[in-house]
């Protein structure tokens, strides 16, 4: 089965990443690492990332909605679209992940680049 390609380009992902405290937003960096490295068997099965279909909304084109765990304290909500799995928001309360509102503290372009540089390498 072919390799997950984590898509992270949603504007409304990125806001929420980057607005995130210097802490938080690099502790979602290693589960991004982890799943580039999985294939989608191992994905769905992975104990760690709590792999949830969202039932009570339809996703971009009426995709299925996924809910998985990025840290203990914060869930994504995703789709997939054949490889990719395209991230649409984040949310650092991981049990209200399609909540509107989130807490997020203030964006800074300083720690933007800093994430954008460490997801590259």
């Amino acid at each position: 089965m072919a390799c997950v390609l984590p898509d992270l380009n949603n504007p409304v992902f990125q806001e929420k990443w980057f607005a995130l405290g210097r802490a938080d937003a690099l502790a979602v960096l290693p589960t991004l690492r982890k799943i580039r490295q999985l294939d989608w068997d191992q994905l769905y099965r992975d104990k760690g990332l709590r792999w949830e279909a969202i039932l009570s909304r339809p996703g971009p084109g009426g995709k299925r909605l996924y809910s998985l765990r990025i840290t203990q304290r914060m869930r994504a909500v995703s789709y997939r679209d054949g490889d990719f799995l395209c991230f649409l928001s984040l949310h650092p309360d991981h049990d209200s992940p399609m909540s509107d509102t989130v807490p997020v503290s203030p964006s800074s372009a300083r720690l933007a680049r800093q994430l954008l540089a460490a997801a590259r390498a």
